[in-house]
């Protein structure tokens, strides 16, 4: 099984997003860009909301595509990444990509399959 791997990624509301400590750290609300791939050659971006539990809008579709953290932490937000690749581990990117569209908003999402 391929596990995919974060490549890069982008926080359009908060720049320096890994070096960032917000005032409350049970009081986030943002949205990340990561570009995932399986080799050196880049991979495809997905977007995710990382938001806290105050945050969260009421009804089922807050949580699509959201990870939820109580205490935020750039390290924590990584460890609870690498859990959710870990889940996507697939045989081909065609598997693996349809794994992350679980977690993440695919940039290809609604379209034909682009592989």
């Amino acid at each position: 099984m391929i596990k995919p791997e974060i490549r890069d990624f982008s926080c359009i509301d908060i720049d320096n997003i890994e070096s960032w400590v917000p005032e409350e750290s049970t009081d986030i609300d943002f949205w990340l860009t990561l570009m995932i791939g399986v080799d050196e050659h880049g991979g495809d971006n997905y977007d995710l909301h990382i938001v806290s539990p105050k945050n969260l809008k009421p009804g089922p579709q807050s949580k699509k595509y959201a990870v939820v953290i109580n205490d935020y932490s750039w390290s924590e937000l990584c460890k609870e990444l690498d859990r959710i690749l870990i889940k996507c581990q697939g045989y081909d990117w065609q598997d693996i990509s349809s794994r992350l569209s679980n977690y993440f908003h695919w940039e290809y999402d609604g379209m034909t399959h682009p592989y």
